[in-house]
């Protein structure tokens, strides 16, 4: 899965890998007239994701990251919708997921820390910030 900031609105593209041409076929996108700025994504299955999103101001994201307002969201998508998980980061970003799929690490770029959170069911408890006096990107 990937995301694609074509157009108005932005959507995931889910993709297969073709193994013996060693080339991904395009299966389908994932659209919400309501996600208006998607920026990261991790992957729980080959239908599930948790995603982080800057929030209110589609049209002027720049002014949104110079106020370091908190309007970000950590959303989750169950195969057929996205609801919100957590609300009111600043800048979320990179996303990722323990090995054992426990804990969920969020990047806020705007506080300069890493956010986890321990997964239950779906649904994310704050667990602690770890503050790295950095601007911390997505976790490439």
């Amino acid at each position: 899965m990937v995301i694609n900031h074509a157009g108005h609105h932005d959507r995931v593209e889910v993709f297969t890998f073709q193994e013996d041409s060693l080339t991904l076929l395009h299966v389908n996108s994932i659209l919400s007239p309501k996600r208006n700025y998607m920026n990261d994504l991790v992957m729980t299955s080959n239908r599930t994701f948790y995603i982080t999103e800057y929030g209110e101001m589609r049209d002027n994201p720049l002014l949104e990251m110079l106020l370091m307002l908190s309007y970000c969201d950590i959303l989750y998508y169950n195969g057929s919708e996205f609801r919100s998980v957590a609300h009111g980061l600043r800048m979320a970003n990179g996303i990722n997921v323990s090995p054992d799929h426990r804990y969920l690490y969020v990047a806020e770029l705007g506080r300069k820390q890493l956010k986890s959170y321990r997964i239950k069911d779906t649904e994310l408890e704050h667990v602690e910030d770890l503050f790295l006096d950095t601007l911390l990107d997505n976790r490439d």
